[in-house]
C-alpha cells in the first residue's frame, strides 16, 4: 500500500516534568503509555513506573499518585527498565479508560497481557486517593486464548469506553507464532460485564466479547523496508472512535524498535480511515505516541513514550486537517 495521506499536524508540545522530583519516580514522566480524561485532569499511565501522572492542561499543574507500595515491594522496584535489569518484571500498564460509577469517576488501567507478569488491572478512585491493584489472570488468559483477537501473542495497547461498551485494542506487532500471524483487532465488551468482573475478579464471570473487528492496516514504507502499523491507543470524540497508530520495527511484543511514523484515524462502519501525523517542521512525526485523548476543542492530545527513562515524555497537541 502507498503511504497514507497527512491527517494531522502537531501544533504544540509540553515536556512533562513534575513540580518537584519524587524519591521513587524522579523528576519527569518516564513513559506516557496511556491517556484519558478523569474529570478535569488528564491521567497519564506509565508502563515502566508504578504511578499515575495527573495533568491539568489549563493550569499546567502536573502531579503524581503512587499505585501500590505493596505491589512495588512484591516486584522489588518502583520503576523498570533495561539498564536496571528488571524490565521483564514490569506490569506494563499500556491502556487506560475512565467511566462513572455511582456518579463518581474511576480510572481503569490495564496491563498489556504480553506476559503473565502483565495480567494486572488497576482501579483508581478519587483521582489517586483510592487504588486497587487486582490480579486479572482469568480475563487475560481468556483474551490470550481467543486467538481471533490476540493473533500470535496478546498485546493490548489501547482502550476506550463508549456509552455501552469497553473497547480493547490489540496491537499486531512482532513475529508469527505457531503459524499465527500478528493481528490488529478491536474487541467490544458490555460495560456492565466488565464492571461486574472488576468488582470480583476471582469469582465473577469473565467478560465475553460481543463484537470483534479485525483490520488489515498494511505497512509503512521506510528506508526500503515495510514496517507494519499497529494500534497504540484510542478515544471517543463526537460519537466517533479515534485511534493512534505506530509504525515500529519491533521484532516481538516484548522488544522496542525503530519508530518510523505515527498516524491517527477513526473507525467507520466498514474500515479504519487513517493518515500520517506531521511535526511542527512539516516532517513525518517519529515520536512514539502511545496515549490519545480529546483536547476539548475538536483536536487531540497525545502523549509520548520514546523508550528512554531519562527522556521526559511529552504531551503533544494535534490538529486534524479538515
Amino acid at each position: 500500500m502507498l503511504n497514507p495521506p497527512v491527517f494531522a499536524h502537531v501544533t504544540a508540545r509540553k515536556t512533562l516534568r513534575y513540580h518537584a522530583p519524587h524519591p521513587h519516580y524522579g523528576a519527569h514522566v518516564r513513559a506516557g503509555s496511556g491517556l484519558t480524561w478523569v474529570d478535569d485532569e488528564l491521567a497519564i499511565v506509565q508502563d515502566d513506573a508504578l504511578c499515575i501522572a495527573w495533568l491539568n492542561p489549563k493550569s499546567g499543574a502536573l502531579r503524581l499518585s503512587a499505585l501500590s507500595e505493596t505491589l512495588a515491594a512484591s516486584l522489588g522496584a518502583h520503576t523498570f527498565d533495561s539498564a536496571a535489569g528488571n524490565k521483564h518484571r514490569k506490569p506494563d500498564f499500556e491502556a487506560a479508560f475512565a467511566w462513572h460509577v455511582a456518579g463518581k469517576s474511576e480510572l481503569i488501567a490495564l496491563g498489556s497481557g504480553s506476559s503473565e507478569q502483565r495480567y494486572k488491572i488497576v482501579r483508581v478512585r478519587q483521582s489517586g486517593v483510592q487504588v486497587n491493584v487486582m490480579d486479572a489472570s482469568r480475563w487475560f488468559e481468556a483474551l490470550s486464548s481467543d486467538t481471533a483477537f490476540s493473533g500470535s501473542r496478546l498485546n493490548i495497547e489501547g482502550a476506550c469506553c463508549s456509552d455501552q461498551h469497553v473497547l480493547l485494542f490489540q496491537r499486531g506487532n512482532g513475529a508469527s507464532v505457531d503459524g499465527r500471524k500478528p493481528v490488529n483487532t478491536i474487541a467490544l465488551f458490555e460495560i456492565a460485564d466488565v464492571q461486574r468482573y472488576l468488582d470480583a475478579p476471582a469469582s465473577a464471570p469473565v467478560p465475553a466479547r460481543v463484537q470483534l473487528r479485525t483490520f488489515e492496516l498494511a505497512d509503512f514504507a521506510h528506508g526500503g523496508k515495510a514496517i507494519p502499523w499497529g494500534f497504540a491507543d484510542a478515544c471517543q470524540l463526537d460519537a466517533r472512535t479515534w485511534f493512534l497508530l505506530s509504525a515500529e520495527a519491533s521484532p516481538d511484543v516484548l522488544s522496542d524498535g525503530e519508530v518510523a511514523a505515527a498516524a491517527i484515524g477513526y473507525l467507520t462502519e466498514n474500515c479504519a480511515e487513517f493518515g500520517l501525523i506531521f511535526d511542527e517542521n512539516g516532517l513525518i512525526l517519529r515520536d512514539k505516541l502511545e496515549g490519545l485523548a480529546s483536547d476539548g476543542a475538536g483536536g487531540f492530545y497525545a502523549v509520548t513514550d520514546n523508550d528512554d527513562p531519562n527522556q521526559p515524555a511529552q504531551l503533544l497537541q494535534l490538529r486534524v486537517m479538515n
